[in-house]
């Protein structure tokens, strides 16, 4: 498997994820991770959790045209 068919299924994974289930999003984070959003980052499993959870939408419709 290459790494763009890795990436694909990571991208698909985590938008699937995002559109049925946002909350589930933090199985994809670890305690040293860092997301960022809105140009602000989040740290952590707490922090992102929580970030995740103030999200206010329910599902974001999505569509992946590249991967780069």
């Amino acid at each position: 498997m290459s790494a763009a068919d890795i990436g694909k299924q990571f991208v698909t994974a985590y938008y699937t994820t995002l559109q049925q289930n946002k909350l589930n999003l933090i199985q994809f984070y670890s305690e040293s991770s860092t997301m960022t959003y809105g140009g602000q980052e989040f740290k952590g499993m707490k922090d992102i959790s929580e970030k995740i959870e103030s999200f206010g939408f329910q599902k974001v419709p999505h569509k992946i045209s590249k991967l780069l």
